[in-house]
């Protein structure tokens, strides 16, 4: 039976809200941070049952936080699981050395809330396969993709969200392009294009969250060269637009 609380910590408003709205469905008591300095904050006065956060965040990142929380003698006990769009190959390496219990890929969907529910159920080594009987891995893995899950948000309020975010993807990507040759900034880019991909997800935009990986799958491994950033940036403008 839910009931238990959840900290999300994630710096995209877009995923932060349908994430919240998505776990307050389910019955659970959600609170909330857009940064990793609000919710260590948040910490000092707070010990929820389990705590959802993006690897890649703005100033202190995830795992900063996650490695803080297990060096804490009063939340080391607490699961954190990291929560991220990007499918590097090392990130479920860097979430378990930095003492996360489990690794998860956005979008939200129901195979990630039965999994969130299995964390709370039985603990353990998250990144190990699930217990015997369990419907879903907790881990990446599944040959299909999930659809993100179906969300019982008002249905204006969600139209609300998709034009901001195809509007705000759109601008800011041309934004990116013409600055390519001149003063791009890479850190800058690559967090844009995270958010991107996870609020892509979630808002039902496969094509601009699949776009948006590219460009950071691109940063986080270099080399790059400015012809083949242009070109994924100018797809990612496109899947804004089409």
């Amino acid at each position: 039976m839910a009931g238990e609380t959840i900290l999300i910590v994630e710096d995209s408003p877009v995923s932060l809200k349908l994430t919240a709205f998505a776990l307050r469905a389910q019955g659970y008591q959600v609170e909330v941070a857009s940064t990793a300095e609000q919710a260590w904050s948040s910490l000092r006065f707070l010990k929820p049952d389990l705590i959802l956060v993006d690897i890649v965040l703005p100033g202190m990142n995830g795992l900063e936080l996650t490695s803080l929380i297990k060096q804490d003698n009063r939340l080391r006990d607490v699961m954190v699981v990291a929560l991220t769009a990007s499918e590097i190959e090392s990130g479920e390496e860097r979430a378990r050395n930095a003492g996360c219990d489990g690794y998860l890929t956005k979008p939200i969907d129901e195979q990630t809330l039965t999994g969130i529910r299995q964390y709370l159920d039985f603990g353990g080594d998250a990144f190990a396969p699930p217990a015997r009987g369990a419907e879903t891995r907790l881990t990446r893995g599944q040959e299909a993709s999930p659809q993100p899950i179906a969300l019982a948000i008002p249905e204006s309020e969600m139209e609300d969200l998709k034009r901001t975010f195809l509007m705000d993807g759109m601008v800011q990507s041309r934004q990116l392009l013409a600055t390519l040759n001149q003063s791009f900034d890479e850190k800058q880019t690559a967090l844009l294009s995270h958010r991107w991909a996870g609020a892509g997800g979630l808002l039902g935009f496969p094509k601009i969250s699949d776009r948006a990986r590219d460009v950071e799958l691109m940063l986080l491994t270099p080399p790059w060269t400015p012809a083949r950033m242009r070109v994924a940036l100018t797809k990612l403008v496109l899947s804004c637009i089409s």
